[in-house]
């Protein structure tokens, strides 16, 4: 009923909030049928208030329990609220090396009788000056105040060696299959080795990584290389590889990454000379994901930023200063439809040739998460029969979704922008269109037909992808 509803509700209130104990110690209704009323009251025992004690680990046997503690976002001493706790299990299953973790307080019992145990018996000793009689009077122990409890973690740890393959596909880059192969005990320190593959018919991907495990900070210091090429996208080919060394840290809502980025690309126009360009790059990119569902988001929004510079002299080509900058806004519409606002903006911020800044680090705009009614980033700066990356990108959509279904929508969408070489005179492409959405088990799908309003064309554009 309403009323046993409402009951529980304050007692999950009360235990999420310091009073891990409470309990409802008395209710009553009383109702009154010929005035239409209802006396309702009920009583809780809150008991004492819960203080955060140190962590103990439990199920921690290839890898160190120490990577449990350097995440560990908790006070001892702190007021228990159970959304601290969740905080500290998004931690700990962030990391590589376990599969499943649940938080909780351990069993108050001991806390209690040692608490107990420092209040004593108030006592009344009379004692007979010949000793003969001995009387003592006991009060009843009082129950404390507060308590501290140790907070348990107990964890389910991945295997060594960890493999993932998938398929997919898209309209931008087609047919995909990708695979990935992970270690987790490098060199018997919890060091993790990562490796990457994906072969689309368009794009070929390649990527390796070794990482410490998290310091007291929470970072992770990593070395890595990748490989990437594209293949006739707007009539050219496109080879990069990167080198570098990272320190990054994921807590909670933020992701934080300070770089130092080796960029070699070579970059082949169609019947135009190659552009080959390189580049060392210190960069810092923050992600901050602020919504009430990772997978299917109604609430909320994921705003990226990325700054990095470079110096003509110091292994690059071209001084410069590369900006970038995304936010996607989640925001419902009654009980199941959404509205999707999305704004990118890019800017490479240099005196030189744009030539001379890696095709990688600047901007091409089009297709399936950009500018629909448009192929995948065919609009860029135009140089004989292929279009180029250019140094400013500017990006903007508006989405409605209706679901008619908990799993099944559709949508009607308006995007717009640009990308160029520069910023006075450009044209701002226009795409509106309809598409389809499914929630499926796997992840989001997305069927699109957008029709690109200066190009006068209908485009379909399809994303969908399977993990195994």
């Amino acid at each position: 009923s309403t009323w046993d509803k409402a009951k529980e509700d304050a007692l999950v209130t009360l235990q999420s909030r310091s009073y891990y104990g409470a309990k409802l110690a008395a209710s009553r209704a009383r109702v009154e049928p010929d005035e239409q009323a209802a006396d309702l009251s009920a009583r809780y025992e809150s008991g004492p208030a819960y203080m955060l004690g140190p962590l103990v680990i439990e199920g921690t046997r290839r890898y160190p329990e120490q990577i449990v503690r350097n995440v560990n976002p908790l006070n001892v001493g702190e007021p228990y609220r159970v959304e601290r706790l969740l905080e500290l299990q998004r931690a700990v299953q962030n990391q590589p090396y376990f599969s499943n973790v649940q938080v909780d307080l351990l069993e108050p019992a001991d806390a209690v009788a040692e608490a107990k145990g420092e209040a004593g018996t108030a006592a009344d000793a009379a004692t007979e000056a010949d000793g003969a009689t001995t009387t003592t009077k006991t009060t009843k122990a009082t129950q404390p105040d507060t308590i501290t409890t140790p907070v348990r973690v107990r964890v389910r740890e991945q295997p060594l060696h960890r493999l993932n393959t998938g398929v997919g596909y898209t309209t931008d880059t087609g047919a995909q299959v990708s695979g990935r192969y992970s270690y987790y005990n490098l060199f018997n320190r919890a060091w993790v080795f990562d490796s990457q593959l994906s072969i689309e018919q368009k794009r070929q991907y390649a990527y390796l990584e070794t990482a410490m495990p998290p310091d007291t900070r929470t970072f992770r210091n990593s070395i890595y290389g990748s490989y990437e090429r594209t293949i006739d996208v707007e009539s050219t080919d496109l080879t990069s590889w990167r080198a570098g060394l990272k320190r990054s840290r994921s807590r909670d809502k933020y992701d934080t990454t300070f770089s130092l980025d080796f960029y070699y690309d070579n970059l082949l126009p169609f019947g135009e000379p190659a552009q080959i360009s390189k580049a060392l790059v210190p960069a810092f990119a923050w992600t901050r994901r602020d919504v009430d569902n990772p997978v299917f988001p109604r609430r909320g929004n994921v705003i990226s930023t990325q700054i990095g510079v470079a110096g003509k002299g110091f292994l690059s080509d071209a001084t410069f200063l590369r900006l970038y900058g995304r936010i996607r806004q989640y925001m419902p519409v009654g009980n199941r439809d959404l509205f999707v606002a999305r704004l990118e903006l890019g800017a490479d911020l240099t005196k030189a040739d744009p030539a001379q800044v890696p095709a990688s680090l600047r901007f091409r705009a089009g297709g399936t998460d950009s500018i629909r009614g448009y192929s995948f980033q065919s609009i860029g700066t135009p140089e004989g029969a292929a279009v180029v990356p250019a140094r400013y990108l500017g990006t903007g959509s508006l989405e409605y979704q209706h679901w008619f279904k908990p799993d099944w929508g559709f949508a009607v969408f308006w995007d717009a922008g640009t990308a160029s070489n520069s910023i006075k005179g450009v044209t701002i492409y226009n795409g509106v269109g309809v598409g389809a959405r499914w929630r499926s088990p796997v992840g989001p799908v997305q069927l699109d037909v957008g029709y690109g309003i200066q190009q006068k064309q209908f485009r379909p554009h399809i994303s969908l992808g399977v993990a195994f």
